[in-house]
């Protein structure tokens, strides 16, 4: 059991926290999102196709504009933004 709080909370092991990627890693553990969670920020991250993908991690607009083009993952999405941006994620 120990193996996999330890696996969960250690430091990412796949990405540099200097790569696009690491960073995206490293705030994922930093608020505890669930691996669905995770998964969908490196989704709009590659929808996004912006020059550094973390940015979909400081900025909403970028969560909130794939919840329009993407039904199946709307709710999903806005959830996230209001998880990691609170009151700043919402539209309009």
């Amino acid at each position: 059991m120990r193996y996999f709080f330890d696996k969960r909370h250690s430091t990412p092991k796949n990405h540099t926290p200097e790569t696009p990627l690491g960073l995206i890693e490293g705030l994922s553990l930093a608020h505890h999102l669930s691996r669905n969670e995770q998964k969908l920020l490196l989704r709009v991250a590659s929808v996004s196709q912006t020059t550094h993908p973390a940015v979909v991690c400081v900025d909403p607009r970028f969560l909130l504009a794939y919840a329009e083009q993407d039904d199946s993952l709307a709710d999903a999405a806005r959830e996230l933004a209001r998880k990691l941006f609170g009151d700043l994620a919402k539209p309009g």
